[in-house]
């Protein structure tokens, strides 16, 4: 079974990202794959996969540095909100492109992020980001743009951010992949498991070296600019198409 090359190049590009920063199969490829013109729920039967594998294998190296207490508290929430969200997605159809492009946008902002959750926020104020960020994974697999300013409240050292990260993140994969799996929507797993293998490859042979050769703190700012020129061609495709 073939497959494109941009979706090879595409999973390579962003199995990089997620090797620095705990996200980026979800977060920027979704995006990156719809505005190449697949369709939502078949990019997320590519992305899942690929990014859970990364996800595991971080989870794996790092388990000894996870916050435990997060941890828990996110993992009712994750599993009742991204169900709900996933559910929500399916009436939103060529609109799931739109809510992406514009999410992406303004989280792509520092001070946004720091607008939704500021230094030293309470409890209470973090449980409700929380929530809303597991509504957002599930809709759009967006959740990823806050996870890190959450883990980044109860996390110091750029192992605890990644394990974390990691963690919380296999949730959102598993939960999503269970939803789609009971509601029957298609998976290609021979592309499926292309596109997992090249995650993982090019995490093991080249992604977890650079984690400990780049600093994420001086790249990311980077990495907001493109995800802002990505989410800008996405709403402008989107609402071209549906016009």
């Amino acid at each position: 079974m073939t497959i494109p090359i941009d979706i090879v190049l595409i999973v390579f590009f962003v199995a990089l990202l997620q090797s620095i920063f705990g996200v980026g199969v979800l977060l920027v490829g979704t995006p990156l794959l719809m505005l190449a013109g697949y369709s939502y729920f078949y990019v997320l039967s590519l992305t899942l996969p690929t990014s859970l594998v990364i996800s595991i294998s971080q989870v794996l190296k790092y388990y000894k540095h996870i916050n435990i207490p997060l941890f828990k508290k996110a993992f009712p929430i994750v599993i009742i909100m991204i169900i709900i969200g996933m559910f929500l997605a399916k009436f939103l159809g060529g609109y799931v492109g739109i809510f992406i492009g514009f999410f992406l946008f303004f989280t792509s902002f520092e001070y946004t992020a720091n607008a939704i959750l500021p230094a030293n926020s309470s409890e209470k104020r973090v449980s409700i980001v929380i929530f809303l960020m597991c509504l957002i994974q599930g809709t759009t697999s967006l959740g990823g743009a806050i996870l890190p300013s959450v883990v980044s409240q109860k996390c110091k050292t750029k192992e605890q951010k990644l394990a974390t990260t990691s963690a919380i993140y296999v949730l959102f994969q598993l939960t999503q992949i269970a939803y789609i799996l009971f509601y029957n929507h298609h998976f290609n797993f021979s592309k499926t498991g292309i596109c997992v293998i090249v995650g993982f490859v090019t995490y093991s042979l080249i992604g977890k070296n650079l984690f400990q050769a780049i600093k994420s703190d001086g790249y990311i700012k980077y990495l907001r600019v493109f995800i802002r020129v990505v989410a800008l061609l996405l709403v402008t495709l989107k609402i071209y198409n549906l016009i």
